[in-house]
């Protein structure tokens, strides 16, 4: 968040964009964003773990102010701890007030374990279609993970039974 702070002061982006800063499609979550209002700068931006949209002139932006940071990021095989992520990006779009609110309850992050009660949870909620937008991580270790790709598969099929035209 340090970039973040340095290009955008916190009063300035919450006057700009009131209304979307403070919008009831939030719900429970605009507790969370009021109560962070004491201090002076953004002290964290919620990542709900979901797919975002992004703007090709924010890359732009970004990689123009901050290519130093960004070409040390994209030159090491492995995080380290002082590289950035697409967080920084959406964070820009964020303080720049190219986003539109939207519900915190429109999708949801799951996990496939090596846990099949919990995991039919998840395949509970993608065959009936329970959020617009999904993000499965695999954490499987010690089942076979070919079975939890099945279990899956069967899951979103179920969902959407017919291919789409490219899928032919």
């Amino acid at each position: 968040m340090d970039i973040i702070n340095d290009y955008f002061h916190k009063n300035d982006v919450l006057k700009k964009n009131f209304l979307k800063w403070f919008n009831i499609k939030y719900g429970k979550q605009l507790i969370r964003t009021v109560s962070l209002m004491p201090w002076k700068e953004f002290p964290g931006i919620l990542h709900q773990h979901l797919p975002n949209s992004y703007l090709k002139s924010t890359f732009e932006e970004v990689w123009d102010k901050e290519y130093e940071v960004l070409k040390e990021t994209t030159e090491h095989k492995f995080r380290q701890s002082l590289d950035v992520n697409q967080w920084l990006f959406e964070n820009w779009q964020i303080c720049s007030g190219n986003f539109h609110p939207r519900k915190a309850n429109m999708g949801k992050s799951f996990s496939i374990t090596d846990d099949d009660y919990e995991n039919k949870k998840v395949y509970d909620a993608i065959s009936k279609g329970k959020y617009k937008l999904i993000c499965i991580n695999d954490m499987v270790i010690n089942s076979d993970f070919e079975e939890k790709k099945n279990e899956l598969i069967e899951a979103f099929e179920k969902l959407l039974p017919e291919k789409c035209s490219f899928e032919r």
